[in-house]
């Protein structure tokens, strides 16, 4: 007689609710909030969030005052939130300020789809690589033997390499004090403005942005009526990018439109850049036996694309250096409907935090979480580089938001470090311990990265 089968399906878990998600210890009276408030506590965000990670697990949650902010910090669940629609969503504070700071970072829906689409037309055929050996060739030859530091160095090396693919342009003096501080707005918005409003209330922020905000388009606006008035198409940069399309009628062709997408790829791609560029350096410059490695592996060659691709040293320097220091260090969501993260019911309206330097740097993801080990990359280090979260890796992030050019960011960064271990030694003292490293937008060092460099070139 033949028994009957009956296919259950597992009873499916019940989410739980919001407040059962796990909670870092309270610090004082002020439960978190007062973990949060000011300038300084804005810059050690980092480390805190690696705090609630360690402690809560891939999930935690923390109030601060009326705003609920929810740390996701398991690279697929992240993925999963990055890629939502209820989540992939900038909050009331970023579209308020685009009154003032008109980034195509702060839009959403339909119209952030709109630039996407169009941006990355306007990236086909840019020789963004061309422009960083050529402009990383030239800051060798000037760079003399002795004390440099790296950090303001690099911000300008990249600055000319971004203005270069940009618009045919370098990072020019009058720039630089608008850069920083349209950079440093960018970056506070993503939790200042959601944590502590009232520090956006004086009237004279406002003033300063919107004066550096003018500057910044003034300067790539002069670039673009160059350009209408004597076009250059041996450029392959992002400028004639846009006026192909508008030609095509892809792109509206007025100089005002054009003008802003170029802005908006300057600053898009300089702070990224500069912060992989600055700590990949400086790690070769701490480990001497890694900057040997690659050095040697350089050692004879045109140093053109395909020898720096195939490079696998230097590929798992890179890796590891984006694993440690990965460009975007976090990203901010505002929930615009309930959902569910990891078993519990998010609800709307949560702050959301995404950190790839957080996800990078715990234990139970990755063996000696804060050692810089490009070993661990062994035979697997040339594959691309690509905006999709695998193994709880997502340096460029992962799904509909994640980096437009980070297939352009990874061979930038490798042609900048081949060329300026070609030309100079870098050199931490030993026993220099690691920098205080803090936060405003990127993870960089608050005190400097002072080293001491050698011409290579006799």
């Amino acid at each position: 007689m033949l028994s009957r089968v009956t296919n259950t399906a597992p009873a499916v878990e019940p989410s739980r609710p919001f407040d059962e998600i796990p909670e870092p210890p309270r610090a004082g009276l002020g439960g978190h909030l007062t973990e949060w408030l000011g300038i300084e506590n804005a810059k050690d965000v980092l480390s805190r969030l690696l705090r609630y990670a360690q402690r809560c697990g891939p999930v935690a949650r923390v109030r601060l005052g009326p705003v609920n902010l929810c740390l996701v910090s398991d690279a697929t669940l992240a993925a999963a939130v990055l890629e939502d629609p209820r989540a992939n969503y900038k909050g009331a504070s970023y579209i308020l300020t685009r009154a003032v700071l008109d980034n195509v970072l702060l839009l959403n829906g339909k119209e952030w789809e709109r630039h996407r689409g169009e941006y990355k037309l306007a990236l086909k055929d840019v020789d963004a690589v061309g422009s960083a050996r050529a402009v990383t060739s030239r800051f060798v030859g000037e760079t003399k033997s002795g004390a440099l530091r790296l950090d303001q160095a690099v911000c300008q090396l990249v600055g000319d390499i971004a203005g270069d693919f940009t618009a045919g342009v370098g990072l020019g003096p009058e720039l630089e004090p608008h850069r920083r501080r349209i950079q440093y707005e960018l970056a506070g918005l993503g939790i200042d403005l959601q944590c502590q409003p009232w520090a956006y209330l004086s009237p004279s922020r406002w003033v300063r942005l919107r004066q550096s905000v003018s500057a910044a388009r003034a300067y790539f606006r002069a670039a673009v009526d160059t350009r209408m008035a004597r076009p250059d198409e041996s450029r392959k940069d992002i400028l004639n990018g846009f006026l192909r399309l508008a030609r095509a009628g892809q792109y509206p062709g007025d100089p005002e439109s054009i003008q802003e997408g170029v802005v908006n790829f300057f600053f898009t791609a300089h702070d990224v850049l500069a912060s992989s560029v600055t700590w990949c350096l400086y790690l070769l410059a701490r480990h001497p036996e890694a900057q040997a490695e690659v050095r040697a592996a350089l050692a004879t060659g045109a140093l053109d694309r395909d020898q720096i691709d195939a490079c696998e040293p230097l590929a798992r320097v890179v890796r590891e250096s984006l694993r440690l220091f990965p460009g975007y260090a976090l990203f901010g969501r505002t929930t615009r409907a309930p959902m569910e993260i990891g078993g519990y019911r998010v609800p709307r309206g949560t702050l959301l935090i995404v950190s790839p330097f957080v996800t990078h740097r715990l234990e139970r993801y990755w063996t000696r979480a804060e050692s810089f080990l490009p070993s661990r990359w062994e035979g697997r280090a040339t594959a691309p580089v690509v905006p999709v979260a695998r193994d709880n890796y997502l340096p460029f992030g992962s799904g509909a938001r994640g980096c437009l050019a980070s297939h352009l960011a990874v061979p930038i960064l490798k042609t900048v470090v081949a060329h300026t271990l070609r030309g100079l030694e870098l050199h931490v003292p030993s026993g220099t311990p690691m920098p205080k490293i803090s936060y405003w937008g990127t993870a960089y060092a608050e005190d400097g990265l002072p080293i001491e460099v050698r011409s290579l070139a006799s």
